[in-house]
């Protein structure tokens, strides 16, 4: 059984994209064959038909797209893996760091309401002197 990665990690993102780059492709196939089997009675090529082309390209690019459902290509696998893994982790640490620290957030909210909490009493302050002045 395959293991799955652990949520909220980069290579989680990573099968997502997989899984649905999958997806698309079944459809691409699904339609490619669908129209292979309207177009066949109509043509053919060097004595081939045209239906079992389009179906030879979609297994190839199948094939092509998912090496990982071959035994031989695990190494290769792997290595894809890995460098997609490095990459969704520089994106990731980049947005990281681009986003504000919640703790300096805090910290100038902070800040900024006891400076309106002292300026207000400022002004009730000189608000009472020019009341005692009248």
């Amino acid at each position: 059984m395959k293991k799955q990665p652990e949520p909220g990690t980069p290579l989680e993102s990573v099968y997502a994209l997989l899984f649905q780059m999958r997806q698309d492709i079944q459809f691409l196939a699904q339609f490619l064959q669908a129209r292979a089997i309207l177009d066949a009675p109509l043509q053919t090529v060097e004595g081939v038909q045209v239906g079992d082309e389009l179906k030879n390209i979609v297994e190839e690019f199948i094939n092509a797209m998912y090496p990982f459902q071959r035994a031989d290509m695990k190494k290769e696998i792997h290595e894809m893996a890995e460098i997609l893994q490095k990459f969704v982790e520089q994106v990731h640490s980049i947005q990281v760091e681009l986003l504000p620290d919640p703790g300096k957030l805090m910290q100038e909210a902070r800040r900024r309401r006891k400076g309106q909490e002292q300026h207000k009493q400022v002004n009730m302050q000189l608000a009472q002197m020019i009341r005692r002045q009248l």
